[in-house]
């Protein structure tokens, strides 16, 4: 008799009302997974985990069977939640769901062994994962007289258990020392000429196995170590059969902190800036929900939090931002805030650098052009030779570039500099700072310099970030000009793409 192997193809199953179906993601899901519990005005519901009722499920296979978890039982929890204040209001809510996700990717129908069945539940964002424990058994090796063979192979953690939960970074979670600490214990079987089994447990040590790990504690997931006893080939009528026992165990990696709420509900109001809002210095607070233990009030910082979908200089309008958690981006929550002109500087944003023309000549190209809206800012006199491009003296004007923006700002309109002759020239008639949005022309970075004359004599060199793999990701610098006068933007190495500019000065 020899084993027929069954190549087990599917990684995840969907399972409604005991019926099997394939699926590729959660977002296939149709059925709708809202608890069966009162709504409450003013409240939320929050998954908080789930238990596997496994009592009729077929637990024990032999190899080559095909797996299945009929009848098994998926109970969820919750808590209710009050909105505003995020307090838990009402405990031990529960209810039955046969909408849930089995994934047996890891389980190999083709050899003894014992495996984890992940059984996961998703409500919203929430996803709560549980598990229970399958044998695969060999019917050929337990009914074949006068043969040893390893019957079984039990893994677990110093401390006996099977799943270990860190939280994201835990400096608790050393991968390397986990598995030296792992205890491995197996089940040699004998059968006798009558076919009357024996079984011997045999500890084993880290090098009497095979093991397989991926752990990174610096990443959320559920981490599978697989640990393999090879016991050679057993003889049977004169055939050889491989006999492998495997187990596993987990290691769960998640997220410290489940949500965060910026506290204050009202819009928030800030003036204008080309450094942005200062969310640090106008003293939010942050009500963080950890995974583990109690909420708490945090105090917003740069380096804990980010602001996102701001547009710094779209004044007198609300903007709905994005408040995100630096350690893990998935979690954040959305702030209402508005932008008023600044009370300290005349800040003017000029995101379309379209040539605006004043004037012909007799041969049909202009005389004279603005950049912008105003006449403090303009450049080298370019001839049209397109609807949508400008150019002169290696000074191209391309408009229509819809998709070129920096962050919530974009740019129809794109400038190239390709020396000292093609400068962009900003008449200062106050104190200030300029801001230029760029990107380089080509595979290579870029000095972009900011200076008070036209041949870079005296002014300010910058080294550019932009290299061969973000020359076309739009950049952002900032130039001081700490005087009234004439100030130019210039490349004399290569060319550089201006995006947009801007100018603040003093009141």
């Amino acid at each position: 008799m020899k084993i027929k192997k069954i190549a087990i193809a599917v990684l995840s199953l969907f399972a409604f009302g005991g019926v099997l179906l394939g699926t590729t993601s959660c977002d296939d899901e149709v059925i709708s997974n809202a608890p069966q519990i009162e709504a409450v005005e003013g409240t939320t519901i929050e998954l908080t985990s789930i238990s596997l009722d496994t009592e009729n499920v077929q637990r024990v296979f032999y190899v080559g069977d095909t797996f299945n978890c009929d009848n098994l039982i998926v109970n969820r929890k919750f808590i209710r939640r009050n909105i505003e204040t995020e307090l838990v209001v009402e405990k031990n809510l529960s209810d039955q769901t046969k909408i849930f996700f089995v994934d047996t990717s890891e389980v190999d129908m083709n050899h003894v062994g014992e495996y984890l069945v992940y059984v996961s539940v998703r409500l919203g964002t929430v996803m709560r994962r549980e598990v229970y424990k399958i044998e695969v058994k060999s019917s050929l090796f337990e009914t074949t007289p006068n043969i040893t063979y390893a019957a079984g192979l039990d893994v677990t953690f110093a401390d006996n258990s099977k799943i270990k939960t860190y939280l994201l970074n835990s400096n608790d979670l050393d991968a390397n020392n986990l598995v030296d600490n792992m205890k491995f214990k197996l089940q040699k079987a004998t059968n006798d000429a009558n076919g009357n089994t024996t079984l011997e447990a045999q500890d084993l040590t880290k090098s009497n196995v095979k093991i397989e790990q991926s752990v990174n504690r610096n990443k959320i997931g559920t981490y599978m170590i697989k640990v393999t006893y090879d016991n050679g080939n057993v003889n049977i009528n004169g055939k050889n059969y491989e006999n492998k026992v495997t187990s596993y165990v987990i290691v769960d990696v998640t997220n410290p902190i489940r949500r965060i709420q910026v506290l204050d509900t009202s819009t928030a109001v800030f003036n204008a800036s080309i450094d942005g809002i200062n969310a640090e210095q106008a003293g939010w607070q942050v009500r963080v929900t950890p995974t583990v233990g109690d909420a708490y009030t945090d105090s917003f910082t740069y380096e804990k939090y980010s602001i996102e979908n701001l547009d710094i200089f779209k004044w007198g309008k609300q903007q709905e931002i994005r408040v995100v958690l630096n350690a893990d981006p998935t979690v954040s929550c959305t702030k209402i805030i508005q932008i008023n002109e600044s009370t300290t500087q005349d800040i003017k944003a000029y995101y379309d650098l379209e040539p605006q023309i004043q004037g012909y000549n007799g041969d049909g190209n202009p005389t004279s052009i603005l950049l912008g809206t105003a006449d403090f800012i303009y450049g080298p006199l370019p001839a049209k030779i397109g609807d949508d491009v400008y150019y002169s003296s290696g000074a191209t004007y391309v408009l229509n570039r819809s998709a070129d923006s920096y962050g919530s700002i974009s740019f129809p309109t794109r400038i190239t500099i390709k020396g000292s002759a093609q400068a962009i020239k900003i008449v200062m008639d106050k104190p200030g700072q300029i801001v230029a949005f760029y990107a380089s022309t080509n595979d290579e970075e870029r000095d972009i310099t900011f200076c008070s004359d036209n041949n870079g004599q005296v002014g300010e060199e910058l080294q550019s970030a932009m290299t061969s793999s973000t020359k076309q990701v739009i950049s952002r610098v900032t130039f001081n000009a700490e005087k009234a006068g004439t100030y130019y933007i210039l490349n004399t190495s290569g060319g550089i793409y201006v995006h947009g500019l801007i100018v603040a000065k003093s009141k």
